[in-house]
């Protein structure tokens, strides 16, 4: 048995998330993916469709990169199990996007 794990970044991430939800479908639990800096790739519909069809896949966002939010004005939306990192030199705290304003986690970096 195998599994292929679909990793990506930025408009990378976006193509990643279209071709995770069509080998899921295909393959089912085998299919997972990690996706840094993406865009939205569709409406509510789409992204319900994606968090059921594709059972484990993980989002990384860094909150200040204009690329995440875009596009705007389609009703596109981000993908549910997205989070969000907000970082400068010392630290680091990554959230949900959607969910309550605690931290998942905060690292401190010494220099």
């Amino acid at each position: 048995m195998y599994a292929v794990m679909i990793t990506a970044h930025s408009l990378g991430s976006a193509l990643a998330t279209y071709f995770a939800q069509d080998l899921a479908e295909l393959i089912g639990e085998r299919a997972s993916a990690c996706l840094f800096a993406s865009p939205r790739t569709g409406d509510q519909a789409w992204a319900d469709l994606v968090d059921r069809t594709v059972k484990e896949y993980a989002v990384f966002n860094y909150v200040i990169d204009a690329v995440t939010h875009v596009p705007t004005g389609l009703g596109y939306v981000t993908l549910p199990r997205a989070s969000r990192e907000e970082t400068n030199a010392f630290l680091e705290r990554w959230y949900d996007v959607d969910g309550p304003q605690q931290p998942l986690f905060v690292r401190y970096h010494a220099f």
